[in-house]
C-alpha cells in the first residue's frame, strides 16, 4: 500500500494536469481591460462554479455577527470611526471610500491595529509586486512589519467601503427616486446575510449604527455626480450605513479599475448571465458557441437564479458580478503560474434587492429597491408554469432568449436551503440590517394607520416586512416546475 506521502504527490499531480488542461489562470494585473473575448476568461467562465456547499443552519448570534472574513471585525450596531479619501465608485447610490481609524482618527490596518505613525496610503509597487492601499508614514516611506514567516511585509490600511444613508432622507424635499438610493444600505445587507446563510457565494455587507467620517462633507456623495475629491476640515455622521468586506478568498479579475489616479478607465464583465444560457462568445472562431456545462453546472446555475428572484436583483452587464476562488482552490500549474482549481460565478453588487423590475414602477430608468408596496406587488412565477418573474439571459445584445423556467429537481434543493431560514432567521436578519429606518415612505404610512411610534412603530414595520418576504419564500415551497430546463 502507498504511504501517506505518496498518495499525496499522486493526487497533487493529478491535481496540475487537470490545471494544465483547463486553467482559469489569475489575471496579474487587475487594473488593466479584459476583453469579454480574452482566452483565460472563458476557461474560468466554462469551469465555474455558483453555489457553494450547503452551509449548516446559523445561530441568531452568528446571523447578527454575519460571516467572519480576513479584514478586522465589523461589530453589528457599532460606531466606526474612519478618515476620508477620494477614490472612484461606480454606480448611483450612495458611497464613499475611507481608512478606518480610531476615535482619534488614527489609522488602522487591515488586521485591526491602530498604526500610529500612518498619515496616508498609496497604490505601489514593492519587492516587483503591486499592492493596495499601503500605508506611509509622513516622509513618504512605506511602513512594513515582520510576518510569523519572518518575512519584511508592507503595512497594509484597512479601507472602508461606506454605503450611507443621507440625514436629510426623512425631508419632504426629497424625492422619492434618490430615497431609492439611499436604502442600499440595508437591501445589501440583508441580501448578502441571506446569501451567506444559505450558501450563495456574494460580497459582504455589515450594518453599523453609523459612520463617524473625518474629512467628510454632509454629503460626500451628492448623486455620484460631483462627488468630494478633497478632505474637508470637518467631521460628520453618517447614520445607517453598511460596510462592505469582500468574499472570503481571492477574485481572480477585478470588473472596475479602483486607480484612484485613473478614475473610470475600464467596466469588465467576469461573466453574463446571457453566455451561460445563450452561448459562449469564442475569440477564435468569433462566433458563439453552445455553453460547455455539466449536468451539475445547469442545477447550480438554476438554483442561482432561484435566489437572484428571491431578493430580485438582476445585472445584465456582468460589471456587479465577480469571478472568485476559495483559498483552498489556490495553487500553481506546471508553469508557476496561479490558478484556481474551482472558479466561483459570483454576484457582488446586491443593492438593488427588495423592489420591482416592472416598467410601470421605473422612474428615470431606475427601478426601487428596498420598497414595501412595489416588492408586495411582485410574484416569484408569472404563471403557473414556474416562468421566473426576473429572467437572466436577455443580455446586452438583442434577440437573446432569457431564462424563463427552471427544473423541479432546482426547486426542491433550493427549498431544501431556503428552510435554512426560519422566520424567526429572517426577522432577525432585518433588524440587525435596520430594515425599519429603510422606507420611510412606508413607515410614516404605518404610522398613521396603526397609530404607533418609537418602538412599536419599528417593531411592526419589522413584522410587516418579515412577513412579506417570508410569503415570498413560500411561492418558491409551493411551486411545482417541469422535470427539464431550457438550459
Amino acid at each position: 500500500m502507498m504511504n501517506k506521502t505518496i498518495l499525496i504527490t499522486v493526487f497533487s499531480s493529478l491535481l496540475l494536469s487537470q490545471v494544465s488542461f483547463a486553467a482559469c489562470e489569475f489575471f496579474p494585473d487587475m487594473e488593466k481591460q479584459i476583453l469579454n473575448t480574452n482566452p483565460n476568461r472563458i476557461n474560468c467562465i466554462k469551469e465555474a462554479k455558483f453555489i457553494l456547499p450547503k452551509p449548516v443552519k446559523k445561530t441568531t448570534e452568528e446571523i447578527i455577527s454575519g460571516p467572519k472574513v480576513d479584514e478586522s471585525e465589523i461589530k453589528a450596531d457599532s460606531t466606526i470611526h474612519c478618515r476620508y479619501f477620494y477614490r472612484y465608485q461606480n454606480g448611483a447610490s450612495n458611497k464613499f471610500r475611507c481608512v478606518r481609524t480610531n476615535e482619534k482618527n488614527q489609522m488602522m490596518s487591515e488586521k485591526g491595529d491602530v498604526v500610529p505613525d500612518a498619515v496616508g496610503i498609496s497604490n505601489m509597487t514593492v519587492d516587483g509586486k503591486l499592492e493596495e492601499d499601503v500605508m506611509l508614514k509622513a516622509d513618504k516611506s512605506v511602513i512594513t512589519y515582520v510576518s510569523k514567516k519572518g518575512e519584511t511585509k508592507p503595512m497594509i490600511a484597512d479601507v472602508l467601503k461606506v454605503r450611507f444613508k443621507s440625514s436629510i432622507e426623512g425631508l419632504k424635499t426629497m424625492s422619492e427616486l434618490t430615497e431609492w438610493r439611499h436604502r442600499e444600505a440595508y437591501t445589501s445587507s440583508a441580501a448578502s446575510r441571506l446569501a451567506w446563510m444559505m450558501g450563495f457565494p456574494s460580497e459582504n455587507y455589515y450594518p453599523v449604527k453609523e459612520v463617524v467620517c473625518f474629512g467628510c462633507d454632509t454629503d460626500p456623495w451628492k448623486d455620484g455626480l460631483n462627488p468630494q475629491k478633497t478632505v474637508a476640515n470637518k467631521t460628520n455622521i453618517c447614520p445607517g450605513a453598511s460596510i462592505e468586506r469582500n468574499f472570503n478568498g481571492k477574485r481572480i479579475m477585478k470588473a472596475y479599475t479602483s486607480n484612484p489616479a485613473l478614475g473610470k478607465t475600464f467596466a469588465n464583465a467576469p461573466w453574463r448571465w446571457d453566455e451561460y444560457i445563450n452561448g459562449l462568445y469564442n475569440s477564435i472562431s468569433q462566433k458563439t458557441e453552445k455553453p460547455i456545462l455539466t449536468e451539475q453546472q445547469k442545477h447550480e446555475l438554476q438554483m442561482l437564479v432561484l435566489f437572484i428572484n428571491l431578493v430580485h436583483t438582476v445585472e445584465e452587464r456582468g460589471s456587479q458580478h465577480v469571478m472568485l476562488c476559495e483559498d483552498k482552490d489556490v495553487t500553481k500549474d506546471q508553469n508557476g503560474k496561479k490558478v484556481c482549481l474551482a472558479p466561483i460565478a459570483g454576484t457582488h453588487d446586491l443593492g438593488s434587492a427588495f423592489g420591482n423590475r416592472d416598467s410601470k414602477f421605473v422612474k428615470k430608468g431606475n427601478h426601487p429597491r428596498g420598497d414595501f408596496m412595489s416588492y408586495k406587488a411582485l410574484n416569484m412565477f408569472l404563471d403557473n408554469k414556474c416562468t421566473l418573474a426576473a429572467q437572466p439571459g436577455r443580455g446586452p445584445e438583442k434577440n437573446l432568449k432569457p431564462l424563463t423556467t427552471v427544473s423541479e429537481a432546482a426547486r426542491k434543493e433550493f427549498v431544501e436551503r431556503l428552510d435554512l431560514v426560519s422566520r424567526e432567521d429572517l426577522m432577525a436578519v432585518l433588524k440587525v440590517s435596520h430594515f425599519e429606518d429603510m422606507d420611510m415612505i412606508f413607515k410614516r404610512g404605518v404610522a398613521k394607520e396603526f397609530n404607533l411610534k418609537d418602538d412599536a412603530l419599528n417593531q411592526k414595520v419589522l413584522q410587516l416586512w418579515t412577513d412579506l418576504i417570508y410569503s415570498k419564500m413560500d411561492q418558491f415551497r409551493k411551486a411545482q416546475c417541469a422535470n427539464q430546463s431550457p438550459i
